[in-house]
């Protein structure tokens, strides 16, 4: 998984893996922790949803990809 801070929002550039839906929880709590007040990342692949809990809501549709948001 590949981070980046921008304000107090945390983007997850890449990430990838079996045991996703298990992990994403450990996400929230540590930018909860670094204070974050939510987290974006950027797919060509919308399915990945399923493995996140559906914790995340669609925010912009572009010809390339889809950009998704949660608060924390």
């Amino acid at each position: 998984m590949l981070t980046r801070a921008e304000s107090r929002e945390l983007v997850i550039c890449c990430f990838e893996g079996k045991n996703l839906n298990s992990f994403v929880d450990h996400i929230f709590k540590a930018a909860a922790h670094c204070g974050f007040s939510s987290i974006r990342f950027h797919t060509k692949r919308p399915a990945i949803l399923k493995l996140l809990n559906q914790r995340f809501y669609l925010v912009e549709r572009r010809d390339y990809e889809q950009v998704f948001r949660s608060d924390i």
